[in-house]
């Protein structure tokens, strides 16, 4: 791993253990400024797979999701922050947490939707 992708996965990391602890401390705003980040990061990357003629097929998506050594580190490694944080999210007896939690990938949906882009 290089050191930019080993300096991402440590910034992702933090992120991910800041919206944990917004969670548990039951700080909405911070929830959802961790969210908006993790969203504009998908929005980024999105943007610069249209950028460069790039963007998922529902077919291409399908083969790379379920091939063998393929994908983007970058994008699992949002997808598993991502369930560490629905886990706080369950874990969490506040409503407004576990909408804003639940709700999320919907968020990333319509963000893939404006790209025309299945992978996400």
């Amino acid at each position: 791993m290089s050191s930019h992708a080993r300096r991402l996965q440590a910034e992702l990391d933090f992120l991910r253990d800041s919206t944990i602890g917004a969670i548990r401390d039951r700080r909405l705003g911070l929830l959802k400024d961790g969210l908006d980040v993790y969203e504009e990061l998908v929005g980024v990357f999105l943007g610069q797979l249209s950028a460069l003629d790039s963007a998922y097929s529902r077919e291409r998506a399908l083969r790379e999701i379920h091939s063998i050594g393929e994908g983007w580190s970058e994008v699992e490694w949002i997808e598993r922050n991502y369930r560490d944080i629905l886990d706080a999210g369950f874990n969490c007896e506040d409503q407004a947490v576990i909408d804003d939690v639940l709700y999320f990938p919907m968020r990333l949906a319509h963000v893939a939707s404006r790209h025309r882009d299945y992978y996400i």
